[in-house]
């Protein structure tokens, strides 16, 4: 889950919710819009507030996580990201 604060995970053993998690000193970070990991890798995607984006809640930009990397598309308008798995 992510918040204005930063990306949180759902433990079922607590039934909560917590920023410590394996991982989260890459992902978790402020101003997080969406967060997804791709179920055949674990490679993590967050898409992020892109500071003087048009679009003030938007980004061009993912980054992902294990293995650190960024995919962009210049000048897209990118709010929620997921991954794809055909």
């Amino acid at each position: 889950m992510t918040t204005e604060a930063g990306v949180y995970q759902f433990a079922k053993t607590s039934g909560g919710f917590s920023r410590r998690y394996a991982g989260a000193r890459e992902i978790d970070r402020p101003h997080v819009k969406s967060v997804s990991t791709n179920p055949r890798t674990g490679q993590i995607l967050t898409a992020s507030v892109q500071d003087g984006h048009l679009c003030t809640w938007c980004t061009d930009t993912v980054r992902l996580a294990f293995p650190r990397a960024e995919l962009a598309l210049h000048g897209a308008w990118i709010y929620k990201a997921r991954w794809w798995i055909g």
